[in-house]
């Protein structure tokens, strides 16, 4: 197990880590890919605290089990990894533009459309964290 570094520290959790067993790197990069994304970000956020999110999101988000012989699973798993290279390197820019294709790639797994998807980024953009309370979850449903 390697820990992350910055500014030559070791990185660790606050206090809420949620582990995923995964039989491969291509695998656990699907899985971050997809928790990574936009829609993902954007079910989790509407229901639950910043402060509390727990692996009962699991149970949330509909994930298909990874397979290396479907293309878009590899795709995302590829995206995943760039996207780790370039938040490692610095390359803001890079990493945008590498989060929209995630971005894209997810909602083709998850049958959403374009229109759904602009509107699930500017929702995450401008309205998450806006007026939100504890009395507003609503954990039914799954993407």
């Amino acid at each position: 197990f390697r820990s992350a570094h910055k500014d030559g520290k070791a990185v660790l959790a606050d206090h809420k880590l949620m582990a995923v067993s995964c039989d491969s790197s291509s695998e656990a990069h699907y899985v971050a890919g997809l928790f990574g994304s936009s829609p993902c970000k954007l079910t989790v956020a509407s229901y639950v605290l910043s402060t509390s999110t727990s692996t009962h999101v699991l149970e949330h988000i509909r994930i298909p089990k990874f397979s290396e012989d479907n293309d878009l699973h590899m795709r995302l798993s590829d995206l995943s990894q760039q996207c780790h290279a370039a938040s490692a390197s610095g390359d803001a820019e890079g990493l945008s533009a590498l989060e929209g294709e995630l971005d894209k790639a997810a909602a083709k797994l998850w049958s959403i459309t374009e229109e759904e998807l602009k509107s699930i980024q500017w929702d995450l953009a401008n309205e998450i964290g806006e007026g939100h309370s504890e009395d507003d979850s609503d954990e039914e449903g799954a993407i």
